[in-house]
């Protein structure tokens, strides 16, 4: 390294002595290292920064106007990938960058802005392109040495992989620095374009195309909510500066393009939208996991259903619905209290329970009690209108008693002493005891989980995690899921990522089923996933190209899923959530004519699956 070094400074010098008649440094050639990062970005952890890959860059200078350059870069380096400790050693890059210097005037620190396009040509694969942009600074030893420092993103468009790259370099620019003749100095007016009309000169216009606001530097703010329209996501509807000018409907933090259920609080967790343990569709204070009749506001005695006379028992359960009643007569009142015509006297002893009477005459009115009428047994009843004149009896039955308060007297009554209908001869009807296995106070005949205790919002079924979705139909009964996902818990975005990237990571030896050591990490994680989520199962599907014969290509892309599965139960994991399958080259996702969709195509893919 101290050779090459040495060598450039030596170039430089020859170059300076080349150049010293120049007039002006306008052109420069410089050296510096470079440190590759592939890590801080997809591991989350800066700490990942010391494993970063070594190389070094020649590059070329050309100043150009409006304090533009071009950087022609020709470099060497060596990737390494700490996700998967392989490496590709070496690589040839090439570049070329437009730089930007945010200073019009030379200073000590020149800070600027770098853009551009590279191109890199690793041993044994195929050539990939990137897009850097990032940002640097110049410290001015010399006025033609320079100091530089320079951090930027790599973009890939063409193959490879995003990740981060930082150099420290010299730069030496060509020229001579004699004292010139300056000619004299010629006033001119200076024209100021203001290409919009909105009073600001473009220099100074950040949106010189659109008439604007001094406040946002020229730029329109179309809904007037106080951020600019190129910095809001919605400028056509007034919302939140927090929210980068979005509306927020329900005010829970959560802008309403994001909001799942703008209208509803809610949390980021569930996208916007209220926690199914939480929700309470109806309003009426009784949480729908535990409401009757989740969708109809109702009463917490009646376990969350309408209950319009306020008994405790639920109308659509309620035989009298509009009377206070008791359970054990189906919501109806007692007969022994009931006053059907209102006047103090209960029924069973109103000898005219249709009509207000007074105690005096035994509920009956005074006008219908007439003094020339005989009443034998004094019941009320005349003996010309009392079937049973001997023995005091109801108005209701004609004179004769009823002594079980049917309403059939108890000379009909072949069930005198039992509380019956007037159908069955006043005896109780007689009901088929229908079977509750499970002894959830639903029958067999009408409960869909017979022999698992369930609630009536399920028809019977449990509904064992809380989630909404019933056992019987839940796929993941005993982990919490919605009902989009079957009750199966969603799978999360940076699982997925991790299960995406193994297609490409994991690598076996060429024409064979052999895992490369580095894939053995990546098959490690994929391991974790799976039990993260005992509810899944995991399918290993291996694929090829069309190199070669078709039947081959099948059988290699088995023994290679094959031998993913072997590796994973041999680290634990249970077999019976296991299942590998071989497609041969019968579904490519790219095209077989290039060398980059070949190598696309060769690929071994895992996915989490629910059982059936």
């Amino acid at each position: 390294m101290k050779q090459i070094y040495f060598s450039i400074f030596l170039s430089l010098l020859f170059l300076t002595s080349l150049s010293s008649q120049e007039l002006t440094l306008n052109k420069g050639i410089g050296v510096r290292k470079t440190f590759l990062d592939f890590n801080s970005l997809h591991e989350k952890s800066f700490d990942a920064f010391r494993e970063y890959s070594n190389g070094m860059e020649i590059f070329f200078v050309k100043k150009l106007k409006n304090n533009f350059s071009l950087i022609l870069p020709i470099g060497i380096a060596t990737l390494t990938d700490s996700l998967t400790d392989y490496s590709i050693d070496p690589v040839v890059t090439l570049g070329a960058q437009a730089q930007y210097n945010l200073l019009k005037k030379e200073y000590w620190v020149n800070p600027y802005l770098i853009g551009g396009v590279n191109a890199g040509i690793p041993k044994l694969r195929d050539f990939y392109v990137q897009v850097p942009l990032g940002l640097g600074v110049h410290a001015n030893l010399h006025p033609q040495v320079k100091l530089q420092w320079q951090s930027d993103y790599r973009l890939p468009l063409i193959n490879g992989k995003s990740h981060l790259q930082h150099s420290i370099g010299i730069l030496y620019m060509l020229g001579n620095t004699k004292t010139q003749v300056i000619p004299e100095k010629v006033i001119e007016t200076e024209t100021i374009l203001d290409s919009d009309g909105d009073g600001i000169a473009d220099r100074l216009d950040l949106c010189p195309s659109q008439a604007g606001l001094k406040d946002f530097s020229g730029c329109p703010d179309t809904d007037k909510d106080g951020v600019a329209d190129k910095d809001d996501r919605c400028p056509e509807t007034a919302g939140n500066k927090k929210l980068n000018g979005c509306p927020d409907a329900d005010e829970d933090g959560i802008s309403d393009p994001d909001d799942e259920c703008p209208n509803i609080k809610g949390t980021k967790a569930n996208k916007g939208c209220p926690d199914p343990k939480d929700l309470d569709t109806d309003g009426d204070g009784v949480l729908d996991k535990n409401d009757y009749c989740p969708e109809i506001s109702g009463s917490k005695n009646a376990i969350g259903c309408p209950d319009r006379d306020n008994d405790g028992i639920a109308d659509k359960e309620d035989r009298c619905p509009d009377i206070a009643g008791v359970k054990s007569k189906g919501g109806c009142p007692d007969p022994k209290d009931l006053d059907t015509d209102g006047d103090g006297i209960n029924d069973k002893e109103d000898n005219c329970p249709d009509v207000k009477g007074t105690s005096k005459n035994k509920g009956c009115p005074e006008k219908e009690i007439k003094p020339e009428s005989r009443d034998t047994d004094n019941d009320g009843v005349t003996d010309d209108k009392d079937l049973c004149p001997d023995k005091a009896g109801l108005f209701s039955t004609s004179g004769c008693p009823d002594s079980d308060g049917d309403g059939v007297a108890d000379k009909d009554d072949r069930c005198p002493s039992v509380a019956g209908i007037k159908s069955n001869g006043g005896c109780p009807e007689v009901r088929e005891v229908k079977k509750d296995s499970d002894g959830d106070g639903f029958t067999d005949d009408i409960d869909e989980c017979p022999f698992a205790a369930g609630v009536e919002r399920f028809n019977g079924c449990p509904d064992s995690d809380g989630d909404g979705v019933h056992d019987k139909i839940d796929k993941c009964p005993k982990a919490f899921g919605p009902s989009t996902n079957a009750g199966c818990p969603e799978i999360e975005r940076r699982d997925l990522e991790v299960l995406d990237y193994a297609m490409r990571a994991v690598q076996f030896d060429l024409s064979r089923s052999t895992l490369r050591p580095e894939s053995f990490v990546t098959l490690d994680k994929i391991g974790d996933i799976l039990l993260r989520y005992p509810s899944y199962n995991l399918i290993i599907a291996g694929h090829t190209d069309n190199t070669g014969n078709e039947a081959k290509n099948r059988e290699l892309s088995e023994r290679r899923a094959k031998v993913c599965m072997d590796y994973l139960i041999s680290r634990g994991l249970p077999p019976g959530r296991l299942t590998y399958v071989g497609y041969g080259s019968s579904q490519p996702i790219s095209d077989n004519k290039t060398d980059t969709g070949r190598f696309l195509n060769r690929r071994t893919e895992f996915s989490l699956v629910i059982p059936r």
